[in-house]
């Protein structure tokens, strides 16, 4: 049975899947119908479990330049520690095969279709965020409480104000019907 593609909007516990028989992490760009290549990325695929059965997802962390690169090998050893070593990688002598990961989904539209999209790949639970640390909340507001009043101030001096200040409600008795 020919296995489906995932297509669900949300957060999602993955494990990679094996690469198949020489195949790579590395996916470079194929040439698209306007004769323009796509961009050069690293490609995870990845195995779900849902209520419906197994589905596949792939992730890709693009290396088309240096900042997406770098961000790429950044997720990467966020989510399974890699080292970044691309040689071993490349060679295969590292794998992310069977780690688990967490993913985040979107439907988003490509060549005019809908098409469900791994926009995020985390280590598993490290895609959310944990309850706000209070004292680090009170330091950042002590340490910028006058400096956002001043700038406020300064601000509100420099524009004059495009809505009427505050005023008493009008009585009754100035309603005119």
């Amino acid at each position: 049975m020919e296995k489906q593609y995932l297509q669900a909007v949300g957060t999602f516990k993955a494990k990679v899947a094996p690469l198949p028989e020489g195949g790579s992490y590395f996916h470079t760009g194929r040439e698209k119908e306007d004769g323009t290549f796509g961009a050069d990325a690293i490609r995870i695929p990845l195995v779900i479990q849902t209520p419906e059965g197994e589905r596949i997802a792939d992730w890709f962390g693009w290396m088309n330049t240096d900042k997406n690169a770098d961000r790429t090998i950044a997720v990467l050893a966020k989510a399974f520690q890699f080292n970044g070593d691309l040689v071993s990688l490349q060679s295969g002598k590292q794998t992310f095969e069977g780690m688990d990961c967490e993913i985040v989904t979107v439907i988003e539209t490509y060549e005019n279709k809908p098409r469900c999209k791994v926009k995020w790949l985390n280590p598993v639970g490290g895609g959310q965020r944990s309850a706000p640390d209070a004292a680090k909340i009170d330091s950042i507001v002590k340490r910028l409480q006058s400096r956002a009043k001043a700038v406020a101030a300064a601000t509100l001096k420099e524009q004059p104000a495009t809505t009427a200040p505050a005023s008493k409600p009008a009585s009754k008795d100035d309603i005119p019907y």
